[in-house]
Parts: structure tokens; sequence; C-alpha cells
């Protein structure tokens, strides 16, 4: 092998490619799901677990998946800001047990993400801007309370040059 690059990916490809059996599995989890419209959070867990229990892996991986390690500590907490139009964001669908549990006629299918808590919160902390918002409150239930440390944001970052309109936008 002359390029490195080529060297590099065929490394990669072989460490994580995916087994028949393995395979197989997964479609037949699929089919599941699409015969008896199983919850989708259900799925990804059954398709997680499956992943775990058929992938090979060190001694030291299984450790720490199976207590619950995590693979890295941070002082504080994470956030992404979807700052996309919003027709590209993904939104996710209220669980299927709250669903039945509401009337027929119910508009509001679709789970709350951060920027509907900031529009709804109180006069007072709507002056504020979404990332400051963001940053330093956070929401039980109908209470918003003043986090003790900020979070770091994370958002889309357009790029300046192939994308003006939306990385003005999003600034």
């Amino acid at each position: 092998m002359l390029n490195a690059y080529a060297a590099a990916s065929y490394c990669n490809s072989y460490m994580t490619k995916i087994d028949k059996s393995m395979k197989n599995e997964f479609r037949r989890i699929r089919k599941e799901h699409e015969k008896n419209e199983i919850d989708a959070m259900k799925m990804i867990r059954k398709l997680g677990n499956t992943l775990l229990n058929l992938q090979q892996m060190l001694a030291q991986q299984a450790v720490h998946i199976v207590l619950s390690f995590p693979l890295s500590c941070s002082s504080r907490e994470c956030i992404f800001i979807h700052t996309s139009p919003v027709d590209e964001r993904t939104i996710m669908l209220k669980p299927t047990i709250l669903l039945k549990q509401e009337p027929n006629d119910l508009e509001d299918v679709m789970c709350h993400y951060i920027i509907d808590y900031h529009i709804g919160s109180p006069s007072s902390i709507s002056k504020i801007c979404l990332v400051e918002f963001v940053s330093n409150y956070k929401k039980h239930g109908t209470h918003i309370s003043k986090r003790k440390k900020p979070n770091v944001i994370r958002f889309v970052k357009y790029n300046k040059y192939n994308d003006v309109e939306n990385f003005c936008r999003e600034k």
C-alpha cells in the first residue's frame, strides 16, 4: 500500500465491519418494529443491546459498558442548540404511552425543545438571549431555576463562505 489514507481507511472498515449474524439480527428487529409498531425508544434500546451482545470487544470495554462508567468526565454539562432553520430541525415524537393518555384530537405530539422552554419562560427571563438562557438556566417540570455552573454551548456552526445566510442567522 502506497497511500496512508487508503491503509487507514482499510483498517477502519475492517475493525468496524458488521458480521452476517449481526446484520440478520438488525433486520429481524426492524421487521418486528414494523409489524408490531414497537415504540421507537424500545427499538433503539433493542438495537443497542443487540450490538453490545453480538459485537466482539475487549474486556475493558465490556466492564466500562456494564458498569456504566463514563468514557470521559467533565465539570460542565454540554448542551447542543439546534440552530438550523425550523423546517430542517429533527423533532422527536412524544412516547406512545403519553400519546395514548391524551385525547384523540391532540395536535401537540412533538417533544418540547429548549427553544420552546425559552419562548414560554417568565417575562423576567424571556428578555435574556437564548444562549444565555440555555447556559445559565434549567427546567424542572414547570419550574425554571438558575444553574450553579453555566453549561458549555454547542451549535451547528455554518460555514461563513458556503452558507452565508445560515451563518449570519446563527450569529
